[in-house]
């Protein structure tokens, strides 16, 4: 049974290690969201659900209704996502009330072989690696420029608020971080590569 969370039930899931996916739309998100959320808009969720979520660990849907909120639980569940807790209708004027973080900035999330796919065919992106410097030289994606994450609030002024700005990192999680940060900064359109730097040398892409 798919159930309407509260706020108390919603933060007790995440604090259990618990993920949320937020289905709003691009708009809505970018706004404003939860940082380490999830951005999958709810068209979408059927094809990007078995990519980038695990199925053993709970799940929160953000949205801005009922009806996209249990159609969206009803789908992951279809698909043998049964640790669904429920959802949230995002009501982020509760949730800063009582002094829960939020975010913003377009965060979109994209596989390895789609980053390779857009850098092949623009030149307008910018294309970072916040991972440490050992770590970028032991193997890095082919014209990944290294800024560390410690360094990212020291090197915010070089980036181009409206240029889309594709972030890398070892598994997807300090590029995430660094999105936050950048997206909270005024950087407009940003995508983390689900998987990091381990997917793209699992997917063969190119290195150096």
């Amino acid at each position: 049974m798919t159930i309407q969370l509260s706020l108390k039930d919603a933060v007790q899931v995440v604090q259990q290690q618990g993920v949320i996916v937020d289905i709003r739309d691009n708009a809505a998100y970018a706004d404003k969201h939860v940082p380490g959320a999830m951005h999958i808009p709810a068209a979408i969720v059927p094809d990007r659900a078995p990519l980038l979520l695990s199925p053993q660990r709970p799940i929160v849907i953000f949205c801005a209704d009922d009806d996209s909120g249990y159609a969206a639980a009803a789908t992951l569940r279809n698909m043998r996502f049964h640790a669904v807790a429920g959802y949230y209708i995002a009501d982020f004027s509760e949730w800063e009330a009582v002094g829960l973080p939020v975010s913003q900035g377009d965060i979109e999330q994209i596989l390895p072989a789609e980053a390779e796919a857009m850098l092949a065919t623009s030149d307008t992106f910018r294309f970072i690696d916040v991972r440490e410097p050992h770590e970028y030289a032991s193997g890095h994606a082919c014209n990944a420029e290294l800024i560390p994450l410690g360094t990212v609030p020291d090197n915010v002024a070089s980036f181009d608020v409206d240029a889309p700005t594709i972030i890398i990192c070892r598994s997807g999680a300090r590029s995430q971080q660094a999105a936050e940060f950048l997206g909270s900064n005024g950087v407009k359109k940003l995508y983390n590569v689900a998987g990091g730097t381990l997917g793209w040398m699992s997917a063969g892409l190119p290195t150096e």
